[in-house]
């Protein structure tokens, strides 16, 4: 009992920003000096995907402080059935920061994938062909890396095949400027909602972009982002 107290104290301080980045950039140096950042290809993917999302390695205090993973995973904590025994998938974590993040919260079952990876934690896989057995997931959270697929449509239905029935989607991404700017065609928190079409069961909590009018300039200022965010958390149906 003392040691579980004590390994979840230490867990635990992993929710203040600075230490996890401190974690986070630790692991990152000793996985580095033994290999490279590796990545994967897919013919889903926007062309510029691998080299810009390879860019967060030269600057990983941002990803870290930036800590969007806190506003998917916090509706979903209200969830009473996602516990800490609960399978969740991460897609598109990149740096550690999201596993670790989610680790703080005492869950043991964590599976993190993206195209780049230099990390154990992070297996690298096409979230439009997942390498998981059909209803294995009690979770999965998606955060910015839809704008990414140039065919969402499937990565949406390998989220339902890999989720167990009732099993809760969490998703993120920015809301652009102009509809005719995303490339995949998915700039609301209805085209998203389509995507998953007659399997969205029930919607817990949803965020629609609310300072998607102001400038760039204005939208820095009140959160520190480029720009106004997308967010919505639903169940599905099987």
């Amino acid at each position: 009992m003392i040691l579980q107290k004590t390994s979840n104290f230490f867990l635990s301080l992993l929710r203040i920003d600075l230490i996890r980045l401190l974690v986070g950039l630790i692991r990152y140096k000793y996985f580095r000096f033994f290999t490279k950042i590796k990545n994967i290809g897919t013919p889903y993917m926007v062309g510029n995907t691998i080299d810009h999302n390879k860019s967060v390695f030269s600057h990983l205090k941002t990803d870290f402080i930036m800590n969007r993973i806190k506003y998917l995973y916090g509706p979903m904590s209200a969830i009473e059935r996602i516990n800490r025994n609960s399978s969740i998938l991460l897609i598109g974590s990149r740096t550690e920061n999201e596993f670790l993040y989610l680790r703080s919260f005492d869950h043991k079952n964590i599976k993190a994938i993206d195209l780049i990876s230099c990390s154990p934690l992070i297996e690298m896989q096409d979230m439009h062909n997942l390498n998981f057995k059909d209803n294995t997931f009690d979770a999965v959270i998606m955060g910015w890396t839809l704008a990414y697929s140039t065919h969402p449509k499937k990565c949406a239905l390998e989220i339902i095949r890999v989720l167990k029935n009732n099993g809760v989607v969490a998703i993120g991404q920015e809301k652009l400027k102009s509809d005719s700017s995303q490339v995949n065609g998915v700039n609301s928190l209805k085209d998203i909602h389509n995507l998953f079409d007659h399997s969205l069961n029930k919607i817990y909590f949803q965020y629609d972009a609310e300072n998607s009018n102001l400038s760039e300039t204005e939208i820095y200022k009140i959160s520190k982002f480029h720009s106004s965010h997308l967010l919505t958390l639903f169940s599905v149906k099987k």
